[in-house]
């Protein structure tokens, strides 16, 4: 159940930050996502940006660029707790987070990819129409970038997505080569995070600038941290190359196997057709034979008639003359049967 009012830090003006207890919860119409906030980072804009800074609230010159009364928080993440109609893609308990920046999708900058260069360049915290994490309840606009966060990835870590994510678009904008000088000014959260992906460019040199030794020291913990990160990449590859090449020998096995089987069916048919043509032959062998066999005992039938009757002709004649004459047993025989 989503209540109507919420806990949230409103920003009404320059160093007039108070926290609202009875504040309202954003509406999430059609085409939005609302979010339970689970965690909000602290900017060192946001500091800035409370402490009255002038590329914020302007001056004499310059307009100001935030829109209060607004909610702070750009560095944020939630779980999703209301879907407007038309969103698919999304399902409510989902946990999400969002860059920092909110494209209009309509500017040349929007329509050719390059949406963080977004004339309007709304920005999540800053404007009272896209407020920010530091509240209860966070409404995605139809046009912001979202991101699903691994479920078993901690707080603490899934705070340091939009952060670290600046660092890298940073850093690929530089476009580094392995020719390449590369100094970075600053070890704070960001800069550590451009050492860290700097270092994967492979720069002839990174120089690393800072007022404190503490981040001075952490970069080279993040260089030395990478390096043994790089070694055990290697022997990670160097295992996989080699399961990769024993399981290419196994199919190899495998194919020649199964070629040989092929080659031992295909024979089995052979040997099977040729059989059942010799099986079709003897039958028709067979066949032959039993008419024949029929034949010749009709014929044999027939010749044991005919001897027959001729006996009978001729022990009639004798006994007409008187003698005594019985046919041959071997005549007699056959009529027996």
């Amino acid at each position: 159940m989503i209540p109507k009012t919420m806990k949230a830090l409103v920003a009404y003006g320059k160093h007039d930050y108070k926290l609202e207890t009875n504040y309202p919860v954003p509406e999430c119409g059609p085409d939005d996502i609302l979010i339970k906030t689970e965690g909000c980072g602290i900017c060192a804009g946001d500091l800035k940006c409370m402490h009255g800074a002038e590329r914020f609230w302007g001056n004499e010159t310059e307009p100001s660029w935030v829109k209060p009364p607004f909610i702070p928080g750009h560095e944020f993440l939630g779980r999703i707790v209301a879907v407007g109609e038309n969103v698919t893609e999304y399902k409510l308990g989902e946990r999400i987070t969002a860059d920092q920046i909110v494209p209009c999708g309509e500017c040349r900058f929007c329509k050719s990819g390059r949406y963080w260069m977004c004339q309007p360049h709304a920005t999540f915290g800053f404007q009272a129409a896209n407020n920010g994490g530091m509240a209860e309840y966070v409404r995605y606009p139809k046009t912001a970038v979202l991101h699903r966060v691994p479920e078993d990835m901690p707080l603490e870590k899934a705070l340091l997505v939009e952060p670290y994510a600046c660092s890298k678009h940073c850093v690929d904008r530089a476009q580094i080569t392995n020719e390449d000088v590369v100094v970075i000014s600053g070890a704070g959260t960001l800069g550590l995070g451009m050492v860290t992906y700097a270092r994967m460019k492979n720069p002839a040199k990174l120089i690393v600038l800072d007022m404190m030794d503490s981040r001075l020291e952490k970069a080279k913990v993040e260089r030395q941290s990478l390096r043994e990160a790089v070694k055990a990449a290697e022997v990670q590859i160097a295992s996989k190359e080699k399961q990769r090449e024993e399981n290419a020998r196994f199919l190899e096995r495998a194919l020649a196997s199964l070629e040989t089987s092929r080659k031992e069916y295909e024979q089995g048919e052979v040997r099977l057709a040729r059989t059942d043509e010799e099986s079709k032959s003897l039958r028709l062998e067979l066949q032959q034979a039993r008419k024949l066999d029929v034949q010749l005992e009709s014929a044999l039938k027939a010749r044991v008639r005919c001897a027959h009757h001729a006996g009978l002709v001729r022990y009639r004649r004798r006994q007409g003359a008187g003698c005594a004459w019985l046919p041959p047993v071997s005549l007699l025989l056959p009529l027996c049967y």
